[in-house]
């Protein structure tokens, strides 16, 4: 049996434009842009991390994302900076660092110091919070703090981010 597979997969994803289900991104603006494959090191066998970044870059990843969460700000507890240096040693991809974590400003240098490309934060982190815990969004403070977090992740000239 001979299979023939098209240049260009076609397939349909229900309610996404053709485009979107081809990994390009934001036609309806005049621009495509391809989709980065970004794979999460949360899926590989921990035990051998590195060869595991190792062989996912030879397949093709053109970045590697980090979840890194402190067990507070989100209920699961990952890695944090030495576990970036220890992989910055065995690659030099892209590397995607996604903070899950209270007071994020306050890693940024150490993540870039660590070996951060790129440092991706959540924006509630932002939020300020009352004496029982509770939320408090204030437009003006939250939009200065996330200034002040753009701001320090743009001047710090440790890597690329």
């Amino acid at each position: 049996m001979e299979v023939t597979i098209p240049e260009e997969p076609t397939f349909e994803v229900a309610g996404a434009a053709p485009a979107l289900a081809a990994g390009h991104l934001d036609m309806e603006f005049g621009h495509s842009k391809k989709a980065i494959v970004s794979p999460s090191l949360l899926a590989c066998d921990q035990g051998a991390m590195a060869k595991e970044m190792v062989r996912a870059v030879e397949a093709g990843a053109e970045m590697i994302h980090f979840d890194i969460m402190d067990g507070n700000f989100v209920s699961n507890l990952t890695w944090g900076p030495p576990m970036v240096k220890a992989l910055r040693k065995a690659s030099d991809v892209h590397f995607d660092c996604h903070v899950q974590i209270k007071g994020a400003i306050n890693w940024v240098d150490i993540m870039a110091d660590a070996g951060a490309d790129t440092f991706t934060f959540h924006l509630e982190e932002m939020y300020d919070h009352d004496a029982e815990g509770n939320e408090i969004y204030d437009e003006a403070k939250c939009n200065e703090k996330v200034f002040e977090m753009i701001h320090k992740i743009k001047t710090n000239e440790t890597r690329k981010m």
